[in-house]
């Protein structure tokens, strides 16, 4: 446990310790002091046998019952920040666009012109606090295997820009190594966990995903690993340039993600502020 009522503990610790120590000091110096005192004080422990262990146990169920829900909160924090940091890994914020145009299909995000992208990063080029800057595109699309014949409904395809993925780590295979975006040729795609899981997919599989109704094959490179553009849920990934020519969006992206200074903890501290930066850019 780190907090209570939002006070860091070890402040609560050194606080208590020095109201604890100088009250023990002044207690054991009066009882030097005054033996007679002493010995009245402690009389009734062993004349009330049957009270003074039911106020120790009381006293230590008590205390029990407060440690197993610190302990419990503790838990389910644990738990809910490993599954953000599972699934987001190294970014901590994500831009996306409220206004839909006229070409841009329902329950997807909205497009932005890649120029939106550009002069934002010129714009945060002296932002200290953000180590970190990517476009991407991502739509969702039934796929499937042809070799195993599974089939995913709901595929993620998203395209990631190889020159701006610094600050968001790599790409690994899952058998170990590291891969680079750039390596991937035309309708080439890198898989995560949960695609190859679902898909039952490996490297030279090829894929059929259903884009706007038409089918488009895809070639499987490998299967990596990882977090963040990576993603949790079943995901292709391919260069952004190859996803903007298949969805017919060349020059347009529906999403810009965001890594703050530091590692997947210490960054999340400066999201407060980095989003209040964000949002004065983009009060239009």
């Amino acid at each position: 446990m780190e907090d209570l009522f939002g006070v860091k503990m070890d402040w609560i610790m050194y606080v208590l310790l020095a109201i604890f120590l100088p009250v023990l000091a002044v207690i054991g110096f009066m009882a030097l002091r005054n033996r007679v005192m002493l010995k009245m004080g402690l009389r009734n422990i062993p004349r009330r046998k049957a009270q003074t262990v039911l106020i120790v146990t009381g006293i230590m169920i008590s205390t029990l019952i407060m440690a197993a829900s610190f302990g419990t909160g503790d838990t389910l924090t644990f738990s809910i920040q490993k599954a953000v940091i599972d699934g987001l890994g190294t970014i901590d914020e994500f831009v996306l666009s409220a206004r839909a145009g006229e070409n841009d299909q329902f329950g997807g995000a909205a497009y932005v012109p890649m120029e939106r992208f550009t002069s934002l990063r010129q714009e945060l080029a002296d932002v200290d606090i953000i180590d970190g800057l990517a476009p991407g595109l991502a739509e969702i699309a039934p796929t499937v295997n042809n070799r195993t014949s599974l089939s995913e409904g709901r595929m993620q395809i998203a395209g990631v820009n190889p020159d701006t993925l610094e600050g968001f780590g790599g790409f690994f295979l899952e058998g170990g190594g590291e891969v680079r975006m750039e390596d991937l040729g035309p309708l080439e795609v890198f898989i995560n966990s949960a695609a190859s899981e679902d898909l039952e997919a490996m490297p030279g599989d090829t894929l059929t995903a259903y884009v706007y109704g038409e089918p488009v094959s895809l070639t499987v490179r490998g299967v990596v690993s990882g977090s963040g553009p990576v993603g949790s849920e079943p995901t292709l990934l391919l260069r952004l340039d190859e996803a903007q020519n298949l969805f017919g969006r060349e020059g347009f992206i529906n999403s810009i993600v965001v890594s703050n200074r530091g590692d997947e903890y210490s960054g999340a501290e400066l999201s407060e502020e980095v989003t209040r930066t964000l949002r004065v850019l983009f009060t239009d």
